[in-house]
């Protein structure tokens, strides 16, 4: 039985909504599932956030856990991020990117100030090492792109440039919903995890 593993977005935590309802629906369809979970904090004050830096070596044990071939990565937002990250490192069998953060170095000048102002330097300093390219060109599994239509625009233009590099994805365009994981997954992902199968 495959496994899908979930990344969550930053801040997120397994009791948030919507996770336990997404992995519920992922599950009827014939998967396991697990939560990854991230220390977004560095203490309990939550005076300081951690980085990306100490982000993918919290994931990287997880999936090291299992076969390569059985495992499913999904993430969402900044958990996209990650699973682009581990799938170019170590391709799994398939990778559904939702709504993923576009935080390459690319991408930085395009987003608001507001967006970028909740990292500190050492977390904007790990975007800026993101290797687009080196990634997309690694990455040889089945990928699944989706992304609301009502995303920021730079959202969009990041699920557009990933589609085209990576070889035989597909992208979805959610219609009506924005930077939504409930809306994006319940309309989506119990598709796509059919279709997959």
């Amino acid at each position: 039985m495959p496994t899908v593993l979930f990344i969550p977005g930053a801040r997120t935590h397994r009791d948030d909504y919507p996770h336990n309802d997404i992995l519920g629906d992922i599950e009827v369809c014939g998967y396991s599932t697990r939560f990854v979970p991230i220390e977004w904090w560095t203490d309990d004050s939550r005076e300081r956030r951690t980085g990306w830096d100490d982000w993918l070596p919290q994931v990287k044990p997880v999936y090291d856990q299992y076969q390569v071939d059985e495992v499913v990565l999904v993430g969402f937002s900044v958990g996209a991020l990650l699973a682009f990250a581990l799938a170019a490192e170590r391709s799994p069998a398939s990778l559904w990117l939702v709504g993923m953060s576009p935080y390459f170095p690319e991408d930085l000048p395009h987003l608001k100030p507001g967006l970028l102002a909740r990292y500190d330097e050492a977390a904007m300093a790990a975007f800026r090492r993101l290797q687009f390219e080196a990634w997309t060109a690694a990455i040889t599994c089945p990928t699944q792109i989706l992304v609301g239509e009502h995303d920021l625009e730079r959202t969009k233009v990041r699920a557009w440039a990933t589609h085209r590099a990576i070889a035989g994805s597909q992208l979805t365009l959610v219609p009506g919903v924005g930077h939504s994981l409930a809306g994006i997954c319940r309309l989506t992902l119990m598709s796509t995890a059919m279709a997959a199968l």
